[in-house]
């Protein structure tokens, strides 16, 4: 499919029932807090005002029925899946349809169908309310989800996060080139654990201003840093969003400056 193919091909994909934009949160590689930053963004864009929904895509590690604290299997209704909701945010994942402790071992073909079944086939707008922003938290990797969204899903733009490493970085530069090649907008770079602070003394446990530096290389906006903290460690064991926690905090106003920047571009 050549370049000007692809992009006619991109403006055919049919909107979302009941949902007005989509962004998905990001990384190249795992274990650098991606569903962690995509909960408190979404929650974010909720305390903002507006109507938001949150979609596990993560097949096979998913993380958000945990950090929303969903415990219940979602019900249907007129053959449509009916979002849970969390702290104001509509929320759909497979962990809350497949038993905690199953390992998902699925084939490319069958990941696209999850994909899409777990937005085109949910009722959005079952509280009679639009969905004004879909977070859709993906795996880490370019393959087979990466694949299906750009096919099948009108996304907006993409946030990527990363920690300051060298490892990492390196992967986020294949990440945002994949993202290239698919025709959807980077709209920016988070730079997540990006320091510990210690009486007022900052250590950087994974380097320093490694994906800060590849954004402005790359000419990508620079959403922000997040540090490391004890307190956002301790909310997702509890369960529960930081920014609901400390809605009022430091951390909580950058996370709302990073959702009030995404949203606009």
């Amino acid at each position: 499919m050549t370049e000007k193919t692809l992009a006619d091909f991109m403006q055919q994909i049919p909107d979302v029932v009941g949902v007005k934009k989509i962004i998905a949160v990001a990384s190249a590689k795992g274990g650098v807090g991606k569903s962690t930053i995509a909960c408190n963004l979404a929650v974010s864009l909720k305390l903002a005002g507006l109507n938001v929904a949150l979609v596990d895509a993560d097949i096979y590690g998913p993380s958000i029925p945990h950090l929303m604290n969903l415990s219940n299997k979602p019900e249907q209704e007129n053959g449509l899946i009916l979002p849970l909701m969390s702290q104001g945010v509509k929320c759909i994942s497979l962990g809350s349809m497949t038993d905690a402790g199953s390992a998902g071992v699925w084939r490319g073909p069958m990941v696209t169908k999850i994909l899409y079944q777990l937005i085109r086939s949910v009722n959005w707008k079952s509280d009679g309310k639009e969905v004004d922003v879909m977070i859709i938290d993906m795996p880490p990797g370019t393959g087979d989800v990466y694949l299906s969204l750009a096919e099948k899903f009108p996304v907006s733009g993409i946030v990527v996060v990363s920690t300051p490493q060298s490892l990492s970085v390196i992967d986020v530069v294949k990440s945002i080139d994949c993202f290239v090649k698919l025709k959807i907008p980077v709209l920016g770079l988070i730079q997540n654990m990006s320091f510990l602070e210690i009486a007022g003394d900052r250590k950087y446990l994974f380097g320093k201003d490694g994906a800060k530096n590849l954004a402005e290389k790359m000419a990508i906006k620079f959403l922000g840093e997040v540090p490391i903290l004890q307190e956002i460690s301790d909310a997702s064991e509890e369960r529960v969003c930081f920014v609901t926690k400390n809605p009022n905090s430091e951390i909580a106003l950058l996370f709302k400056k990073i959702s009030q920047d995404i949203i606009k571009i």
